[in-house]
């Protein structure tokens, strides 16, 4: 998620906030952390990055961190004993950050790619 700001709606961001009620002074704030790389390179780390990262961007853009919560999303498009072993501790990796800072993980989705027979399907 790329977020994007300024009159011209062309300065990237980390985070937004989300004022959809002009005339009111409440908003939501969005923030995000990401690094696949870290996350080839060790998973429970590279989890560890992106959940302090996107808590980091929520505090720039004028946040508390203890009015934040998680919301994961994980994407593992062939699920073997690998990748499903990565996605384990990329799952202790956020239970241990959110514990650790007190505050809740609210919503978690998965994507999987299973094809029944038995085969991998390459994408088109």
């Amino acid at each position: 998620m790329q977020a994007y700001s300024g009159e011209k709606l062309d300065g990237p961001n980390d985070a937004v906030v989300l004022r959809p009620f002009l005339n009111k002074k409440y908003g939501m704030l969005i923030s995000h952390g990401l690094n696949p790389v870290l996350n080839k390179i060790n998973p429970y780390y590279g989890s560890l990055w992106a959940a302090e990262e996107a808590v980091a961007n929520y505090v720039a853009a004028g946040g508390n961190y203890r009015d934040a919560s998680l919301i994961n999303n994980y994407i593992w498009p062939f699920p073997d004993e690998e990748s499903l072993w990565s996605l384990d501790k990329s799952v202790d990796a956020v239970v241990d950050f959110m514990s650790a800072l007190k505050i809740p993980v609210i919503s978690g989705k998965d994507s999987f790619i299973i094809d029944l027979s038995g085969e991998r399907r390459k994408s088109d």
